[in-house]
């Protein structure tokens, strides 16, 4: 594992041009006006968890969710989204919120106090592995737009031991050098230049009360940048860290619906709006190694 200073950035051009993009999806997580103070932190370890089969659901729900995920998934995660489809949203939204999750405190994994282990393993779970389908937050919309990289994915991990939520995502090389005849170079590259990948993460610290089950409080940890194919070779970690891990915080968040595969939440601070599904399976690794997206549960 590499610790690099975060002064060290201002000698990788490359990490500081995807680090703005990063902090771009950090502000949308608690909305704008927050600012990002790097900390120090232990990385924890994450226990990798296999997503509970999905248990019997009112039909009602089940159609509206069936709904609002076919609404959302030629959206690409909003960017496509006029305003009648964000009405329409919405609007899917308001009815699977007024029917209920029947839960009554879905934050509770991230209790102060609580360990994970005592958590009702029969309700559904904050903890694990997320993968963004639908937001309206236009700091993150903004990411899909980067000329110099190609966004592959937004994800989250909830991480109930640590009480950490590790912000995701996940670049690539811009389509645009797919039409780069490389093959014809007079010399040979020893890498694959479409292969490159680059995850980042902002790494959050969570926190919840019974008094407000349904809020969880945000607080900074730090940020990794992981090269998981650069100039093909993949590499560990780099953790930025400071002085104030878990200290600065960094807004809330609101859990609007939630069952064994579909999370919805709004930011308290400018209540931008964010639909996810929950990862069905997740590659034995830790945090460290990042995670890899396998098959996704069902949407209904």
């Amino acid at each position: 594992r590499t610790r690099t200073p975060i002064r060290a950035l201002n000698r990788t051009p490359a990490v500081m041009l995807h680090l703005t993009s990063l902090l771009a999806l950090s502000s949308a997580v608690a909305g704008p006006g927050q600012q990002l103070i790097g900390v120090r932190v232990r990385a924890s370890s994450m226990m990798t968890t296999t997503a509970a089969p999905p248990t019997s659901a009112p039909t009602s729900a089940l159609k509206i969710k069936t709904k609002l995920l076919n609404a959302v998934s030629m959206l690409q995660m909003g960017r496509e989204a006029r305003q009648l489809d964000k009405d329409n949203v919405a609007s899917i939204v308001d009815r699977l919120v007024e029917l209920g999750d029947g839960l009554s405190d879905p934050a509770s994994s991230y209790y102060s106090g609580v360990d994970c282990a005592e958590c009702d393993a029969s309700q559904p779970s904050l903890v694990g592995t997320w993968s963004l389908q639908y937001t309206d937050s236009p700091d993150l919309l903004a990411l899909g737009y980067n000329p110099l990289a190609e966004l592959v994915r937004i994800g989250q991990v909830f991480d109930g031991e640590a009480k950490t939520i590790a912000n995701v995502i996940e670049w690539k090389p811009p389509s645009i050098l797919s039409s780069v005849p490389f093959d014809s170079l007079p010399f040979k590259l020893p890498f694959d230049p479409l292969a490159e990948r680059l995850e980042q993460r902002v790494v959050l610290k969570g926190s919840a009360s019974p008094s407000a089950p349904r809020r969880v409080d945000l607080a900074v940890e730090g940020i990794d940048i992981v090269p998981k194919m650069v100039f093909g070779q993949a590499g560990g970690p780099i953790e930025l860290r400071g002085p104030l891990s878990g200290q600065v915080p960094f807004g809330s968040f609101d859990v609007l619906y939630l069952d064994e595969t579909l999370r919805i939440t709004k930011t308290v601070q400018g209540g931008f709006l964010a639909i996810n599904t929950r990862v069905a399976q997740l590659v034995e690794a830790d945090m460290d190694d990042g995670f890899d997206v396998a098959d996704e549960l069902p949407s209904a």
